[in-house]
């Protein structure tokens, strides 16, 4: 073999040496480490408030049925009167009238007065305006009230304020373990990706009558207005630091 060529793989040997040392040298300063975890827990008041409420035909004394379409008016006219938008406003499901329901279409042909129904979804901003639209309902065509979830307008930036909070307890109680044992902390090597611990609050389904019973307590009582039951959001991570 000639001498250069010899030379040249001898100083590639040395160097993969070197380089494998150094980088086995990291990985021992590396394996000394620690892990700890940090928490954050925020509760918001919400300012969406998402309430289902399925209207029915119904048979009223000396007239005879009130049609759907006079009932959706109502309802709208009530939506409208307490300042809620249209966008606000969406329809869930149809029951036996717009033709989708084949079965039920031909149930109503035989018998036509097979009553119809629909379903809207409202977005609410206050606890107020629940009362508020109750009140101006059809009793005798409204058939379910609940309330099917609630939320809040700025909820994605509170989820990623209280990860970054999660993150820094973690990192404040890595410290203070490394104070204790008389360790001084490092780089982070190992960041997981922060857990939601809790989930947004939804009350269960609610009957006409069971919000109604709820409403002449709330009457009686004269309470004022309370907010709504807070949503609560938690976060949970894990952080492998390296010890200096």
């Amino acid at each position: 073999m000639h001498p250069l060529i010899k030379m040249k793989n001898l100083a590639l040997f040395l160097l993969l040496a070197l380089y494998q040392t150094l980088s086995f040298g990291q990985q021992a300063k590396e394996s000394r480490t620690i892990q700890a975890s940090g928490m954050s827990l925020r509760e918001i008041t919400p300012n969406q408030i998402f309430v289902q409420i399925e209207l029915r035909e119904y048979e009223k004394k000396n007239i005879g049925k009130i049609d759907l379409s006079n009932i959706q008016q109502q309802f709208l006219k009530a939506c409208k009167g307490l300042g809620i938008a249209d966008s606000l406003i969406s329809i869930v499901s149809y029951q036996g009238y717009d033709g989708s329901n084949p079965w039920l279409q031909k149930k109503k042909k035989k018998d036509p007065s097979l009553m119809a129904g629909i379903q809207y979804q409202v977005q609410l901003n206050k606890t107020s305006q629940i009362d508020q639209l109750v009140q101006l309902l059809d009793d005798e065509a409204t058939q379910q009230f609940f309330i099917a979830k609630t939320s809040h307008s700025d909820i994605e930036k509170i989820k990623l304020e209280v990860q970054k909070e999660a993150l820094i307890d973690a990192k404040k109680n890595a410290s203070w373990m490394c104070e204790a044992i008389g360790e001084k902390l490092g780089h982070a090597i190992t960041i997981y990706k922060p857990v939601e611990v809790g989930e947004g609050y939804i009350r269960p389904m609610a009957s006409n009558m069971m919000l109604k019973a709820d409403m002449a307590v709330s009457e009686s009582t004269q309470n004022a207005q309370a907010d709504y039951k807070k949503i609560k959001i938690q976060y949970e991570v894990n952080i492998v630091f390296a010890l200096q």
